[in-house]
């Protein structure tokens, strides 16, 4: 069943949980001195919920899932700050680890939220993505003194180069001389 209105969603319901627990502790006394930390983690803990709230009403999933991305950064921040709480001691460790319990929970159902949304509309990998050795794209990478001319201009004066196209460099090391082990372009 879709969800009707943002209340609706499970992730919101724990960024505002969340909210309510991180304002809540922030109310003691040695918090309250530090008014930049505590309007830092104050202000993550509310971006969490209104990220999540800000994603649901466009009504488009990848705008949605972006969002969500924001929501996730956002609880690493809160979490972050609570752990210079704890050093500064503006709060006791019961007390963080309460809130680093309840912001562990907000991370998995605003990921599973993520992931949900993202299995509805998979898209190609970009052809690159987890390749190590990528070919040289410039004159500055892998091409030595080339003269800063158009493409064109290059391939009909000067021959190709031997390198490979994405596949394996100590191929290329190895007909060159180099030794192998040193580092890739």
């Amino acid at each position: 069943m879709k969800a009707q209105r943002v209340e609706d969603l499970d992730c919101w319901r724990e960024a505002r949980v969340l909210v309510n627990m991180v304002f809540k502790k922030s109310q003691g006394r040695a918090f309250r001195k530090e008014t930049q930390l505590r309007g830092h983690v104050t202000g993550a803990a509310l971006d969490v919920m209104n990220a999540i709230s800000e994603g649901f009403v466009t009504g488009s999933d990848s705008e949605f899932i972006r969002t969500l991305k924001y929501a996730l950064r956002s609880v690493s921040e809160v979490q972050t700050s609570l752990y210079a709480a704890l050093d500064l001691k503006l709060i006791g460790k019961n007390d963080f680890m309460g809130l680093y319990d309840h912001i562990q929970k907000t991370r998995k159902v605003i990921d599973s939220q993520r992931h949900f949304l993202s299995g509805r509309h998979e898209r190609p990998m970009h052809r690159w993505r987890g390749r190590r050795n990528r070919p040289p794209h410039g004159p500055h990478q892998g091409g030595g003194d080339r003269p800063s001319q158009p493409r064109e201009e290059q391939r009909s004066e000067e021959p190709r180069s031997e390198e490979p196209r994405g596949g394996d460099w100590s191929q290329t090391e190895a007909a060159h001389g180099e030794g192998s082990g040193g580092s890739q372009p």
